[in-house]
């Protein structure tokens, strides 16, 4: 019966996935530092709820301290063929898109070649105030209050044979417990998803 509402559906149920690749997937203009001038008012009456960042399987071969600060210094993380681009749309210009779509962030960290230091340094970078190390860099970077990104997923698709770094079900697991502690070390207020391995053994391994 639709006239009578049972419940309310969370905004979050209603995202995307961004990829760092070419600018943003190309709503990314260098030339304006900002999303592309057409693009900007589709993306505020879209009213996403969330925005998942830097992609799904890219995201377990991606370093996040190559996407920040000035663009001319930043460095090269690979692409679905392994080809090495520039991240000239990273966390930086992540954070720009979600406050002007309003939207809350989901970023998912580098657990298939990643560490569970340099995830925890994401988190400080993202959500530490400037005392921090990472909050100290953030804020030369031009931002001196923390971005606040409240969700966090560990890693992408690790059950499957062509994902970056996959793995077994104990074997992620224990991960998790590793990745999980250092991360909230560096904010305790943060919440972490996890995947659902759907097998003991990597999906698609002979």
């Amino acid at each position: 019966d639709c006239s009578s509402p049972q419940g309310t559906v969370s905004p979050l149920l209603f995202g995307t996935n961004i990829q760092w690749t070419w600018l943003g997937e190309g709503i990314w203009s260098l030339e304006n530092d900002g999303v592309k001038a057409g693009i900007k008012p589709l993306l505020k009456n879209l009213k996403i709820g969330a925005i998942r960042f830097p992609g799904g399987t890219l995201s377990d071969k991606y370093l996040w301290r190559y996407g920040i600060g000035q663009p001319a210094n930043r460095g090269y993380n690979p692409d679905y063929n392994d080809n090495l681009q520039k991240c000239l749309f990273g966390t930086d210009e992540y954070y720009r898109l979600l406050k002007l779509t309003g939207a809350e962030g989901i970023i998912t960290v580098n657990v298939g070649t990643g560490s569970a230091e340099d995830a925890a340094n994401w988190v400080e970078y993202c959500n530490g105030n400037r005392s921090t190390t990472w909050g100290k860099v953030r804020a030369r970077n031009g931002f001196t209050e923390p971005f606040g990104i409240k969700h966090w997923e560990l890693g992408n698709e690790l059950y499957g044979a062509w994902e970056p770094g996959n793995t077994d079900i104990t074997t992620y697991a224990q991960k998790v417990i590793q990745f999980a502690n250092a991360m909230r070390q560096k904010d305790g207020s943060i919440k972490i998803g996890a995947i659902a391995m759907v097998e003991p053994r990597v999906v698609g391994s002979k």
